[in-house]
């Protein structure tokens, strides 16, 4: 699978439209980071992942795939602390990342 992106380009998933999810899509998504994007050197963000959905991907182990300093409350949120740190921000987590 390739995502069309240059080596070591951040990915920004805007999640905001997920308000259900399981474990085959929890499980597509740690795939996804560890076998294509990493391997690529391309760091994942996530934006906007509703509450529920953010504590069962957590369970799922999709948070410490992801890495929890690169999930934000926004869209607007991800791209700002990009500006201002670079692809790997350290902050404080999205609301409700801790499960």
């Amino acid at each position: 699978m390739s995502f069309g992106r240059r080596k070591g380009r951040p990915a920004l998933v805007d999640a905001s439209a997920v308000h259900l999810t399981g474990t085959d899509g929890a499980d597509i998504l740690i795939h996804v980071e560890e076998e294509e994007l990493r391997t690529q050197g391309t760091t994942l963000a996530l934006a906007g992942v509703h509450p529920p959905v953010l504590v069962r991907t957590a369970r799922a182990g999709v948070i410490e795939a992801v890495v929890e300093r690169n999930v934000f409350d926004s869209v607007h949120d991800a791209l700002r602390a990009r500006s201002v740190s670079g692809p790997d921000v350290q902050r404080e987590p999205a609301r409700g990342a801790t499960p």
